[in-house]
């Protein structure tokens, strides 16, 4: 119900999770780079779908989740090597 009531909002938290996983998988970098990029590329794909339709609002909102992932998931890794060994 949440994400019929938010429409484009609903790619914000499920670029962020797809942004953590590919991260994890990955490493940072290119986990980062291709989660962006297929933000991008799915958002696009759409443009060819005629039941679909194109939105710059999308993209906008699913390169934030993957950046947010990619500002947690640094930000974690950097904790995680400020503490040492566990």
């Amino acid at each position: 119900r949440w994400a019929d009531a938010n429409g484009n909002l609903r790619n914000l938290p499920a670029f962020a999770g797809l942004g953590c996983g590919l991260i994890w998988a990955l490493g940072l970098r290119l986990g980062s780079a291709l989660g962006l990029c297929l933000a991008i590329g799915l958002e696009v794909g759409q443009l060819w779908i005629p039941s679909r339709g194109f939105s710059w609002e999308d993209i906008w909102i699913s390169c934030a989740g993957v950046v947010l992932a990619s500002a947690g998931m640094g930000a974690w890794a950097a904790w995680k090597r400020r503490r040492g060994p566990s």
